[in-house]
């Protein structure tokens, strides 16, 4: 074999190589890419977790009771406290919404969609979120409320709580 065939062997290996390391280092973005949406999707879930256990608290469960029930004679400071509760659920649809919009997140209205109907489709809750969508990116506002209208049977609490109070044999 002369020196040139031996160059241009040399010259396509060194290309194959090259291309080979392009493809590996694609496919390290995209994995890293696939395990950075899982984290982002498990924080999700955690943050929705955490508002459903903070609901479990005993002390703070009487004032959510409340709300639903006889909004108007909530005390100031149990306003407060379910003020910054609504605002903590609102804050997980604001962060999947900048997820979504930043092209992280596949599917933002899943997460309205589950939560919205429960928190703001009665009580408190629901005057609450009437004030707070006056300061919100039109889209999110647009997405919440269409969820509420159209929330494909997910009842607020008060309305479960009613079925179950049915089931009892209460009113």
């Amino acid at each position: 074999m002369r020196i040139s065939e031996w160059k241009g062997a040399a010259e396509f290996v060194g290309i194959a190589a090259i291309l080979a390391g392009l493809i590996f280092v694609y496919m390290e973005i995209q994995q890293n890419g696939d395990i950075a949406r899982a984290e982002l999707a498990s924080g999700t879930a955690e943050r929705i977790d955490a508002v459903y256990q903070h609901l479990a608290d005993p002390h703070f469960s009487l004032v959510y009771a409340k709300s639903l029930h006889v909004p108007d004679e909530l005390t100031e400071a149990e306003r407060i406290r379910l003020n910054a509760f609504l605002e903590r659920v609102f804050r997980i649809f604001g962060r999947e919404w900048a997820l979504y919009s930043m092209g992280v997140s596949d599917n933002f209205e899943i997460i309205p969609t589950q939560i919205a109907p429960v928190f703001y489709r009665s009580g408190y809750g629901k005057i609450w979120w009437s004030i707070r969508k006056e300061t919100v990116a039109p889209q999110l506002v647009e997405t919440i409320d269409r969820t509420l209208v159209e929330s494909n049977g997910r009842e607020s609490f008060i309305e479960i709580d009613s079925r179950i109070r049915e089931r009892l044999g209460r009113q």
